[in-house]
């Protein structure tokens, strides 16, 4: 009687660990900014948002973000490539209320290719 009752919680407990799981991230969907300068992109306060470029890494192409941005509304957590067709993903999370302009550069080793520029209004 015991075993089987050890069997049933163990169950229990994996497949609540596993709707909880599923529920939150469900739950927690990040917000893509996509809009470029001059148009302003608008994000909650102390939400997560993401900026997807694309990055062909066979022709030694690679995004930058330069440091000019406002830290104290956005703090940039990490970048992370998912390939050729998805792209670099950077991830940030809106702390306070405000404007700032986050500026990407893409280079080819030191040559400059191109400049987005994206506006995130923090409300």
């Amino acid at each position: 009687m015991s075993c089987f009752v050890l069997k049933f919680y163990k169950w229990f407990v994996f497949y609540l660990f596993l709707g909880l799981t599923i529920c939150l991230s469900s739950c927690n969907q990040i917000q893509t900014v996509n809009l470029e300068a001059p148009k302003i992109n608008l994000v909650q306060k102390s939400k997560s948002f993401k900026i997807i470029l694309k990055e062909d890494h066979s022709k030694g192409e690679t995004w930058h973000l330069k440091n000019d941005y406002n830290q104290q509304l956005v703090a940039y957590n990490s970048s992370v490539w998912h390939g050729y067709e998805k792209g670099i993903y950077f991830n940030f999370n809106a702390l306070a209320l405000g404007q700032t302009t986050l500026t990407f550069v893409l280079r080819h080793y030191t040559d400059t290719l191109d400049i987005n520029t994206y506006i995130v209004k923090i409300q």
